[in-house]
């Protein structure tokens, strides 16, 4: 008989064959939002393959909640750093005895390894580096994926896990809830306009200062795009509240600040957008999970734009012309242009009735 991990990889792959045998799988994913969101297809991949399986997570304190309301994920386990929060959750991971443990990532992590073997799972997938091989099937490293022509998306990268397994997958595009509470409440500080024309969502917030554009020029691309759009939306985490409200206080009384104290209240204000222009950050994905029209601002780094570029069906990234420069070089006047296409893009897709 076969027994230990050889048993539990062909009960992992006998459930692949439409048998519907229970399978319980844990991914590993405690990175940004953006990462997350970016792993989204991998779930709904994993319930496609093996349709009875449960579908764990174990995510970050900061980033869990985006989970909320999707259906591919059946339970969340919270990741907590201090020690007595990581003992009691390692036991409980254990007490679930996973038959599959998915680490997606494609570059190493001792912090992820260290769950990984910790938990306990019988097999596991994920980046093999250093001499030992610390997951039972390897996936390719960042630096494979990113000498790919053109270097793979963040959202291909994570499905090569199920590669590893044996599984060919079609590509899924990220996916989002939702909230009813937030999309409420963002509707009381940006009221819908009567004849439904365009709003353009400008997203000034992000993770990293290299990756802000300088506000001044977020005050003149208002300015010129209050004439192609009834209204402009200044969308801001609470650290960058008083930034927007001088943004839209320059633009004029077509521009409403919206201070997005969630990532819920995010996700919503986006949903009600025409088109986002935002900077390299979770909500250009949000926009790919909802397919809103999408202009990314992106440093010159040619594999980050290609892993992380919008995934929405009308879209444009503008870079720096120099590959030296940093985002904030970027001209308003390539922004602006970037933005007149996208719109007319949809303009006319909405004509032929797409």
């Amino acid at each position: 008989a076969v027994t230990g991990r050889a048993a539990a990889t062909e009960r992992v792959f006998q459930s692949t064959k439409r048998q519907h045998l229970p399978v319980k799988i844990l991914v590993l994913q405690i990175g940004r939002y953006g990462d997350m969101i970016l792993t989204t297809p991998l779930f709904l991949a994993l319930k496609d393959v093996y349709q009875d399986a449960e579908v764990h997570v174990l995510a970050s304190k900061r980033t869990h909640d985006v989970l909320e309301g999707l259906t591919c994920v059946d339970r969340v386990h919270v990741y907590h750093t201090s020690p007595v929060d990581v003992y009691k959750l390692i036991a409980d991971l254990r007490a679930e005895s996973f038959d599959l443990l998915l680490d997606p990532k494609d570059h190493s992590s001792k912090e992820s390894t260290l769950l990984a073997r910790l938990v306990g799972a019988e097999v596991t997938v994920g980046y093999n580096y250093g001499a030992k091989e610390n997951y039972t099937y390897g996936i390719p490293s960042s630096e494979t994926n990113d000498a790919l022509i053109p270097p793979l998306h963040a959202v291909d990268r994570n499905l090569n896990v199920m590669t590893a397994l044996g599984h060919s997958v079609e590509r899924y595009m990220p996916v989002v809830a939702v909230d009813d509470v937030a999309l409420a409440k963002t509707m009381r500080v940006v009221p819908e306009h009567p004849d439904r024309s365009t709003r353009i969502i400008l997203n000034i917030s992000v993770g990293q200062p290299q990756r802000e554009w300088p506000v001044s020029k977020w005050i003149e691309l208002g300015k010129l795009l209050t004439r192609e759009a009834r209204s402009v939306v200044v969308l801001a985490a609470p650290v960058d509240h008083a930034a927007a409200e001088r943004i839209v206080s320059q633009i004029g009384h077509r521009a409403i600040a919206l201070c997005a104290n969630t990532i819920h209240e995010t996700v919503a204000m986006i949903s009600r957008g025409d088109v986002l222009v935002s900077c390299d950050s979770a909500p250009i994905h949000i926009a790919s999970a909802l397919d809103i029209p999408v202009v990314g601002i992106f440093h010159s780094i040619l594999w980050n734009s290609y892993k992380f570029h919008p995934l929405s069906n009308i879209q444009r990234v503008v870079q720096p012309e120099i590959s030296i420069s940093q985002i904030a070089d970027i001209p308003i006047v390539t922004v602006f242009q970037a933005t007149k296409e996208v719109l007319q893009e949809l303009r006319g897709y909405r004509k032929t009735g797409g």
